[in-house]
């Protein structure tokens, strides 16, 4: 197994400058039995996410930790995939691994990465249904959370900018 630096380190070879910051946080868990676990923070460019993802894989397989999340500014939309890496190699030895970047709201599109993880098609039916980025390359763009005959152009969790009718 890596430490998080070396995560990094090998993912810097791999895409450059398409990571564009990184953190290690030191959590304790536990209440009888506390343990210390690193949390790695990976923050890409959106054109290095899916490589990086593959990459990743590569190292070992990817456990989706929790639903994905997002942050919205006025510029971008964040994406946050809560990963989990070295799932099932013993007794808690898995690491949290959170991957993030920014999709401008000039351009609100992504490449889906159910081809690497299939689990994940899921988040990413709802990242498209709920916040209206375009996930390239999804297998099944049918609804899940809303239904089909939904007002054009509401967005559930971007109701501060699609606005919820009064009516």
């Amino acid at each position: 197994m890596l430490h998080p630096e070396e995560i990094v380190n090998k993912l810097k070879e791999y895409i450059g400058d398409g990571l564009l910051e990184w953190e290690v946080r030191t959590r304790f868990d536990g209440v009888t039995n506390i343990r210390e676990q690193k949390h790695l923070y990976i923050k890409l460019n959106r054109g290095a996410f899916h490589r990086s993802v593959a990459f990743l894989y590569k190292i070992s397989p990817l456990h989706i930790s929790c639903p994905m999340a997002s942050i919205e500014s006025e510029e971008a939309i964040e994406l946050i995939y809560p990963f989990m890496i070295y799932s099932g190699h013993g007794d808690q030895t898995e690491q949290p691994l959170i991957v993030s970047y920014d999709i401008p709201k000039s351009d609100l599109r992504t490449v889906s990465v159910t081809d690497i993880i299939p689990g994940i098609i899921i988040m990413e039916r709802e990242t498209q249904e709920m916040l209206g980025i375009e996930v390239e390359n999804l297998p099944d763009e049918r609804r899940i959370f809303t239904p089909d005959n939904m007002e054009e152009g509401f967005l559930p969790l971007r109701d501060k900018v699609s606005g919820i009718s009064e009516e």
